[in-house]
This record gives structure tokens, sequence and C-alpha cells, in this order.
């Protein structure tokens, strides 16, 4: 099943985007086999603004999943205590 993921970032955090593009675009590459599509969004005057990424996965439990951004900018996954290993 096909879900649109719209991320919109934050006023004034263009240079965070352009610093840690690298550790996003390698983040992404991890989930390759979910990803049908994956783009910038650009403002106005064509500056990335935000990402459009199209997942496929089973369902809408896992589309909303286990993906979040740290303070600095990198993606990371949240975990719960239930998942914690040990």
């Amino acid at each position: 099943m096909l879900f649109a993921l719209i991320c919109s970032d934050r006023p004034g955090s263009l240079d965070l985007r352009l610093a840690t593009r690298a550790a996003h675009l390698a983040f992404l590459e991890t989930y390759q086999s979910k990803l049908a599509h994956a783009g910038a969004l650009l403002d106005i005057d064509g500056r990335p603004c935000g990402s459009l990424l199209v997942i496929d996965v089973a369902d809408r439990a896992e589309a909303e999943g286990k993906i979040y951004y740290t303070s600095s900018g990198l993606p990371r996954l949240k975990y719960y205590l239930d998942e914690m290993p040990g």
C-alpha cells in the first residue's frame, strides 16, 4: 500500500538541511526497498524546504512508523522499551 509522507522543514533551517543532507540520504538508502519515490520539496525560489516520500508498506501503522529527527537534524529510529535489546 502506498503512502505519501510530506515533511516540511522548520523556517530558517536551510543551512541545517544542507549540512545534514549526506546523512539524510544515507539514512533513506537503508529503506530503499520501501521507497517508491522520494525527493525534495522546493520553495518559490527553488530552495529545498521539505521532502516528499512515497513509501510502499503493509499498512498505515507501518507508514506512521518509527522515524524521527534529532535536534541536529539527523534521522533516527524510535525504540520503545519492549523493543530494546536486553
